[in-house]
């Protein structure tokens, strides 16, 4: 039997998903943009322009998707509140 990965979301403090990478593949855009909008300091516009990366081979190629659209934001602009909610960290 072959280990997949499951995908861990928090939705917020006191709700966690849990599913497979197969489950995540199959949610619509609002079902995907729900689940997943609170990945990124409570930024739906990251979860909603990763769902059109769909299928993701595994949970590494969803994180990569998602590192790699915030890696194209500008400085300025959204970029600049997801680094204000981090504390200045980004």
């Amino acid at each position: 039997m072959m280990f997949v990965p499951l995908v861990t979301c928090s939705v917020d403090t006191k709700l966690t998903i849990k599913m497979l990478i197969t489950e995540a593949n199959e949610l619509n855009f609002e079902q995907f943009t729900a689940t997943f909008g609170n990945v990124i300091e409570h930024c739906p516009i990251v979860a909603a322009a990763v769902w059109s990366e769909l299928p993701f081979q595994d949970v590494e190629n969803l994180h990569n998707s998602i590192c790699s659209f915030i890696d194209k934001l500008p400085l300025e602009g959204i970029h600049y509140y997801l680094v204000e909610a981090n504390d200045g960290v980004l």
